[in-house]
């Protein structure tokens, strides 16, 4: 795949030589209400941060005409159930129904990767990172994320399974 970044909420700015991303920031939906600075991160906010890496996912899946998914690892330790789609590895989802998967993978209820075809993938990490492939270019999407006050650096997934 040849257009592959990491986005994140983190300047790559404030990283060190090795890439260690340096000021204590949030990293998890479980991290509301914990002072980070001088400040305590609000439900609001964290909202706010969640809702622009999916609104960014949608854009670089619409820009580069991905209309479905498949769930590839899925980890479901909670034994959450969803109406759509099954919630199994191999399962297909259309991008229209990924969206409460996406939040849920951001909020760790649940883990798996999003693959389509060698196409695409969207892969979330520890630490509020996102990896996205994408078969084509899509300037407006990059463009879309930084203005959701998003950082989107040329990056591999290390959860890239094939090249």
């Amino acid at each position: 795949m040849q257009f592959q970044y990491r986005i994140t909420k983190y300047d790559p700015k404030k990283r060190d030589k090795n890439g260690y991303y340096l000021p204590n920031e949030w990293t998890s939906f479980t991290d509301i209400g914990k002072t980070f600075g001088t400040s305590i991160l609000s439900e609001q906010e964290y909202h706010i941060v969640e809702n622009a890496y999916i609104s960014a996912a949608f854009a670089f899946f619409r820009e580069a005409e991905i209309h479905k998914l498949t769930l590839v690892g899925v980890e479901n330790p909670g034994n959450i159930q969803v109406s759509r789609p099954d919630l199994r590895s191999g399962s297909i989802c259309d991008l229209g129904d990924a969206e409460n998967l996406f939040r849920m993978v951001l909020r760790e209820q649940l883990w798996c990767k999003f693959e389509w075809q060698r196409q695409a993938y969207l892969h979330f990490g520890w630490d509020f990172y996102m990896y996205i492939g994408v078969h084509r270019s899509c300037p407006k999407s990059i463009y879309y994320a930084a203005g959701q006050g998003l950082f989107v650096e040329p990056f591999v997934s290390p959860y890239l399974e094939h090249a």
